[in-house]
């Protein structure tokens, strides 16, 4: 994220368009205590405790599967 040099004295365009940097920043983050939805087109993946990296996906039945990645 690059937010704009402040200015000397207060100026409430580069104030504003700080704020909103900010807040759409903060929109794409993940949250804690909040769920995570992954979309059609990512993946989840995992790292186990030896460092193995694995895609997790889930079928229409609902069955989830792993595979190495």
């Amino acid at each position: 994220m690059r937010l704009p040099l402040p200015s000397r004295e207060y100026n409430f365009q580069i104030e504003t368009l700080r704020n909103q940097t900010i807040e759409q920043a903060d929109l794409i983050n993940q949250k804690i205590n909040q769920d995570v939805e992954i979309a059609d087109g990512q993946r989840l993946i995992v790292r186990s405790a030896n460092g193995s990296r694995f895609s997790l996906v889930v079928s229409d039945a609902g069955v989830l599967s792993a595979t190495s990645i």
